[in-house]
């Protein structure tokens, strides 16, 4: 931050940089959140049979690794 502050950067852009422990709590908050959801991996969506028999559909599957 100090060094933000010696380039000039705007007040607003300071108060985005710094952690204050409030700000840590709610990032935590979200965090637990999101890990609280139901893995979508495998999840299939959108079945439809087509005339010849056969069935298309959607399946979630991750992306990387």
């Amino acid at each position: 931050l100090d060094a933000a502050r010696a380039n000039g950067l705007a007040p607003a852009l300071l108060d985005r940089l710094a952690l204050s422990p409030s700000a840590i709590t709610t990032m935590v908050d979200g965090l637990r959140q999101i890990a609280a959801l139901p893995d979508p991996i495998g999840e299939i969506s959108n079945m439809k049979s087509r005339p010849s028999g056969i069935q298309v559909g959607q399946m979630r599957v991750p992306l990387g690794v």
